[in-house]
């Protein structure tokens, strides 16, 4: 088979397995509090007013990050609506989770073209597979968020830069590199462009040479960058006095840089311990990999320092994805606020080292130490990721079925397989099945969580289970805008995306005096929160008094994991006294 046909049977299975373990679970895994549900919700309001440069959550503004993703979900919607699938105001999640599907796909598919120059097509398709199921990357392309978004156009500039370091389309590499690298900035601002300048920066200060980055000063590239950036910018400068860069700013990125934003805090090597989890099945390969880019870049040193020539393929590769993952790992390592998914847009460097090593092993006996390492640190924590998903559903979720232990079997029986054959003296033949063993145990642990367990934990799905509880009243969902909703205690963004954007939660739903609420009201409390237990007892007091008087619809148990708090919500509805 010829190779662009053969790239092609590459790209076309990428897709297929990036397919395969994002969709399961995108429309039956409930929205995740409080980003999700915020992107979600920000987006039903731009499509309710037409105002697509003010972002808005309710009445409130969302002055933190350019309006790429929501435009992207607004998009999908319009899309489907088009199609005849969904409709602007069905509020139906997948619709809103599809670019992040799309985006997985991109880096995917970038990985292995960009790679596939770099390091040749064995390492970039073990690479692109690997990066297919890690657990973060498969954890974002179920969101509707930003991360995968930036991943996808952050992966596409990596893989411009691979072309550029081949010597490989110059022109057009430089024009795709500023495209994306607008696209990117659109979805979360300066991201992209510090690791991009802390990439080339450290690139030149350790080869001493830029000639090859000339490509990236080209004129059209450059003007492609602007017309993508610079309307948005002009709009939401001159809407907002230049408010929404202050508030972005000062409130936002500072904090995150200051201290533990939002209660997200760790210390410096938190991504260094929890990589191995994140990037898992990956793991069995990254020692190896990190091994392969270190020794390569040393034997350059060397023969440079001897006045030896020797291949500088690898080396140049090596430094690439070292310059392109280092940096920005060192940099949120300093940062005070943690989240696991800061260092996603790395990932590709990371997948494609990963590959690479995984297509030398195959037929050598090389890094023999870090390869039994991988593969038990594989091993183990595939165990404890398996053993854990099952415990949650046990858990939080209904009684597990057979097909839970059937699934987690499977998944226990590849991981052995993959740890056996990687045990055994060198096989070309089986070490190749080897690899797969370790793709398919990440793509059966993701079908199996996304797509059955995380659904299914109908306790961590409180919003939804309201909702679920005034569709069985007889509501249609979302509320019409006459239908008035108080949930002073339960204040997630999540139960204003299921029920609608004019519902009053938190601080705006005024209980203190119940007996002005309109009949026809609903109203929300948590018997186990200190704003809910007293909305009850003074519900209770009115009714005893004939002054205010609720006529309970439902009841809903559960577990809020965004703040670790269980919840007993009594949902009722404002009815006249008898």
């Amino acid at each position: 088979m010829t190779a662009p046909y053969s790239k092609l049977r590459d790209a076309l299975l990428l897709m297929a397995l990036t397919l395969l373990v994002s969709l399961p679970g995108l429309s039956s895994l409930t929205v995740i509090d409080r980003d999700e549900s915020r992107y979600a919700q920000a987006t039903v309001q731009m499509l309710e007013t037409g105002d697509y440069v003010d972002i808005r959550f309710q009445d409130a503004p969302r002055w933190k990050k350019p309006a790429g993703a929501y435009w992207a979900q607004a998009a999908s919607i319009k899309a489907m609506s088009a199609l005849g699938l969904s409709t602007p105001d069905a509020r139906a999640l997948w619709v809103h989770r599809l670019p992040s599907v799309l985006a997985a796909i991109i880096a995917v598919l970038a990985t292995y073209f960009g790679g596939a120059k770099l390091v040749g097509r064995d390492g970039a398709f073990f690479g692109a597979m690997i990066l297919a199921v890690s657990l973060s990357m498969m954890f974002e392309a179920h969101i509707a968020k930003t991360d995968a978004l930036l991943t996808g156009f952050t992966a596409v500039c990596l893989a411009a830069l691979c072309y550029l370091r081949a010597g490989r389309s110059a022109k057009k590499a430089g024009f795709v590199f500023w495209a994306a690298l607008g696209l990117a900035v659109m979805i979360k601002g300066p991201i992209t462009p510090v690791i991009i300048a802390t990439c080339l920066l450290c690139l030149f200060i350790a080869e001493r040479e830029g000639k090859w980055m000339k490509p990236l000063l080209s004129p059209l590239g450059i003007v492609a960058f602007i017309a993508i950036v610079a309307p948005w910018t002009y709009l939401i400068f001159q809407k907002t006095g230049g408010d929404f860069f202050t508030v972005a700013v000062s409130e936002d990125l500072a904090p995150k840089l200051s201290g533990g934003a939002e209660n997200h805090g760790g210390p410096p090597g938190y991504y260094l311990a929890t990589v191995w989890a994140m990037f898992w099945p990956g793991t069995a390969f990254l020692l190896a990999g990190l091994s392969l880019a270190a020794r390569s870049v040393l034997m350059a040193r060397r023969a440079k320092k001897d006045g030896r020539d020797i291949p500088q393929a690898m080396p140049r590769a090596a430094r690439l994805l070292l310059c392109w993952a280092v940096p920005w790992w060192i940099i949120v390592e300093i940062a005070p606020t943690k989240l696991p998914h800061y260092t996603l847009p790395v990932y590709p460097a990371l997948a494609l080292l990963a590959g690479t090593a995984a297509a030398v092993m195959i037929s050598s006996r090389e890094f023999p130490a870090a390869r039994r390492l991988g593969v038990v640190m594989f091993a183990l924590i595939g165990a404890i990721l398996t053993a854990g998903l099952i415990g949650a559903q046990s858990v939080y979720g209904i009684a597990p079925k057979w097909e839970f232990a059937v699934g987690a079997i499977v998944i226990a029986a590849i991981i052995g397989g993959a740890v056996l054959i990687w045990a055994l003296p060198k096989r070309d033949g089986l070490r190749r099945l080897g690899v797969y063993l370790v793709i398919a145990s990440g793509a059966g642990l993701g079908v199996l969580s996304f797509g059955r367990i995380l659904p299914a934990a109908g306790t961590l799905a409180v919003s939804k289970n309201v909702a679920q509880v005034l569709t069985d009243a007889g509501y249609d969902l979302p509320l019409p805008a006459g239908t008035q909703v108080l949930s002073p205690s339960y204040a997630e963004p999540s139960l204003v995306y299921y029920l609608g954007t004019h519902i009053r939660i938190g601080g705006d739903a005024d209980t203190s005096d119940l007996t002005a609420i309109a009949p026809g009201t609903v109203l929300i409390a948590d018997s186990l929160h200190k704003k809910g237990a007293p909305v009850l007892k003074a519900a209770l007091q009115a009714a005893n008094e004939k002054t205010a008087c609720f006529e309970t619809l439902g009841t809903v148990d559960g577990l809020n994991y965004s703040k670790g708090d269980e919840v007993l919500l009594t949902v009722m509805r404002a009815a006249a006294c008898p």
